[in-house]
């Protein structure tokens, strides 16, 4: 089914039951209507979400969330983790999302859109809804939308072809790069309103400007990827030339002007650069090292190597993936130097490193299964195989919320058996420390000590404790291993009672959060020259009585004591216990099992049967499954007429050969939709022919993913 068919049907495939379903991965929803080509994480580890951005218009929700059912959401939408509902962003945008970021409390959205809307009643709007002129990026504060100057473009207007593909956040200022040359100020900025920056812009909060001045403005060339790392701003690309220098698809932005990787000025030969495209950047905070995913398979290097396979003297072989710390580049053990492999999105957190693509080569040996979604921690694991996503085109994306949740989005209808659309989600299972137990407190001149007993937690890192009075004061605990902390500057002869909360960071994202407030310690009264009254406590012991049974007893002990002073002391104590027994079993048992299944040979059968009529056409090719689909032979598909292969499904195209598309023509070629071009396999979309690919539409390229835009501006300029 076509996006458009999508759209106006508003319904998605319902998942469904699969024998053997993935362990790990689930559906958000029932997923998208289209591709998602950006996923931006925010929220807390308690409370976190997801923003998704893409090609799609519709998301659906399930019974228990509000709205219910299909929600129209325009190319932008919102998850919330916590409750697993989807959001519209007020009323979206008004086409394709590329890039999404998380600044300053606000969401930036770029991509290929000319507006943004805000609703009738909502953002001060009355009467019919605003469509916002945001041109290519706008900003989402949390209800409204609004714009960035004016964007991409030019004071005429819109550029039709413009489109930001990255935006990074650096010293308070707003980077965007993608493929445009101008972007538009308003009039209260000093100088021109339209400003050239060739490719990459910087957004001060009221103005842009370019990178460089003169002749060294911006980048010669696309911009796929942008981070941020020691202070400086690292931008991947399809580009030859940076501030009018030589930096090979990789370059480096001080703040005021680009440095030569390496501090010298020269290309890959010699000093950094790679020899094919940067898809996806990401830093290793806190450390200042760079990860590099694309196409290439070499970089430059200053340490003198023998020439590695397929890589030049001077040379370093590394395909698709490596690390490069602005001095130097390395390889990422268990990441194998075979095939061509093509890493399209990575994210980094709690110390790990992940990547998601088409072809992710983990081992030794081509042999080795390829992973669609790894993970590296000094050596690679492969959290998703390859091949689970048969026809798809695969997950291109990938974020990590902080909770730990990892998700991936692209264009894909399935994983394995379940049914997914376009965007899934494996949950890290994490939960939020206890809050400390047994919390006391003993008066004092003004002040009190407040005790507890913490919590255990394997999920998280205990950073410290935070202690909050009743009707004042409080105090911080640093240090884990203390569980007392003094309150002073309290009212006296006011009774107060205390609260305490665990401080901690999720082990898998290193995400800063606290638990939620203890129960309240006794109420104790601060007085001048008062002897010190301690109030109850709870006490909390845990026996292991066997490797499988945890046994907790309880006890709380509430003490009363009144004292008369005559001439001799009289003591009364009231004691009352209450003992609660808890038996939990926990018993957990995973089987692994391997499944060799023969591999399956398609012949292409030889046929010269073409087909007749029009109407006939439409109806053969919509009735035609991506298997069959597969085994036309040559003769039979170029018999199509355009307006047959104008109504091929995504996984009708995707099942395509080379050899089936080798001699369409011009017409033919122009009838495939932008969808469609996209779920092409790169294989395939390469056996087009050059001499008809320069006639495609602006509207069909400018959608392509950018391993095909650059595949295509070679094979169009070779011819």
């Amino acid at each position: 089914m076509s996006l458009v068919s999508l759209a106006v049907a508003t319904t998605l495939s319902v998942p469904r039951i699969a024998a053997t379903p993935p362990p790990t991965w689930e559906p958000l929803g029932v997923g998208t209507n289209g591709a998602v080509f950006a996923i931006a994480t925010a929220g807390t580890p308690q409370s976190p979400v997801m923003y998704a951005g893409g090609e799609f218009s519709h998301v659906e929700n399930s019974s228990s969330c509000t709205p219910v059912g299909n929600v129209e959401v325009r190319y932008i939408a919102r998850w919330n983790a916590a409750t697993n509902c989807w959001s519209a962003l007020n009323k979206g945008v008004s086409s394709t999302v590329f890039a999404i970021t998380v600044a300053g409390g606000s969401i930036y959205v770029g991509g290929q859109f000319r507006t943004a809307t805000n609703a009738a009643g909502t953002c001060g709007v009355s009467g019919s809804d605003a469509a916002v002129a945001v041109n290519g990026i706008a900003e989402w504060d949390g209800a409204c939308w609004s714009r960035l100057g004016g964007g991409l473009g030019s004071t005429a207007g819109w550029v039709e072809g413009d489109v930001v593909r990255a935006i990074a956040s650096l010293d308070g200022d707003l980077y965007i790069g993608g493929s445009f040359i101008n972007v538009v100020n308003d009039s209260s900025c000093p100088g021109d309103e339209t400003v050239a920056v060739n490719n990459i812009a910087k957004w001060d909060g009221d103005c842009w400007s370019s990178l460089g001045t003169g002749g060294a403005k911006g980048v010669i060339g696309d911009v796929y990827a942008m981070t941020v790392s020691d202070d400086k701003l690292i931008v991947g690309g399809n580009f030859t030339t940076a501030g009018g220098t030589e930096n090979y698809r990789i370059a480096t932005w001080d703040g005021t002007t680009w440095v030569a990787n390496f501090g010298a000025s020269c290309g890959i030969r010699s000093c950094g650069g790679v020899d094919d495209s940067v898809f996806a950047l990401v830093n290793n905070s806190p450390s200042t090292n760079v990860y590099v995913g694309g196409t290439f398979g070499c970089v430059g290097t200053l340490v003198a190597t023998r020439p590695d396979s397929g890589c030049a003297s001077g040379e370093r072989e590394v395909r698709g993936i490596a690390q490069f710390t602005g001095d130097e580049w390395s390889r990422l053990a268990g990441f194998a130097l075979y095939g061509s492999p093509e890493v399209d999105g990575l994210t980094y957190a709690g110390g790990a490193l992940y990547a998601v693509g088409s072809s992710l080569p983990i081992g030794t040996a081509p042999s080795i299964a390829a992973a669609a979604v790894a993970k590296w921690r000094g050596t690679a694991s492969v959290l998703l195989a390859a091949d689970a996503f048969d026809e798809d085109e695969g997950p291109g994306v990938i974020g990590i919320d902080p909770a730990g949740n990892i998700y991936i989005g692209g264009e894909f209808e399935d994983i394995g058996d379940d049914t997914f659309n376009n965007i899934a989600v494996r949950r890290s299972g994490w939960t939020a420390p206890a809050p400390p137990t047994g919390v006391s407190a003993t008066a004092g001149d003004g002040q009190a000590t407040v005790s507890w007993t913490p919590s255990a937690d394997d999920d998280s890192f205990i950073d410290g404790y935070l202690v909050f009075g009743t009707p004042d004061g409080d105090c911080e605990v640093d240090d884990e291993s203390v569980t007392t902390c003094t309150v002073t500057g309290l009212t006296n002869d006011v009774p107060h009672t205390f609260t305490v909360v665990t401080k901690y960071r999720v082990r898998a994202t290193y995400a800063d959060g606290t638990s939620s407030q203890s129960l309240a310690s006794a109420p104790i009264t601060p007085s001048s020259g008062a002897p010190p009254t301690t109030s109850s406590t709870t006490t909390t012991t845990t026996t292991t009585v066997a490797p499988t049974t945890t046994t907790t007893t309880t006890t709380t002990v509430a003490t009363t004591t009144t004292t008369t002073t005559t001439v001799a002391t009289t003591t009364t104590v009231a004691t009352t216990t209450t003992v609660a027994t808890t038996t939990t079993v926990a018993t957990t048992t995973t089987v692994a099992t391997t499944t060799t299944v023969a591999p399956t040979t398609t012949v292409l059968v030889a046929s010269a049967t073409t087909v007749s009529t029009t109407d006939a056409a439409v109806a053969e090719m919509r009735g035609l499954t991506p298997r069959q689909i597969r085994s036309l032979a040559p003769v039979k598909f170029a018999s199509f007429p355009a307006v047959a292969i104008s109504e091929m499904t995504g996984r009708q195209v995707r099942a395509l050969q080379p050899a089936q598309v080798a001699r369409l023509t011009t017409a033919q070629i122009r009838a495939f939709t932008p969808t469609a071009l996209r779920r092409m396999s790169l294989v395939t979309f390469a056996a087009l022919p050059p001499w008809q690919l320069q006639t495609l539409s602006k509207t069909q390229t400018v959608s392509l993913q950018p391993e095909k835009q650059v595949l295509l501006k070679r094979l169009t300029r070779r011819n």
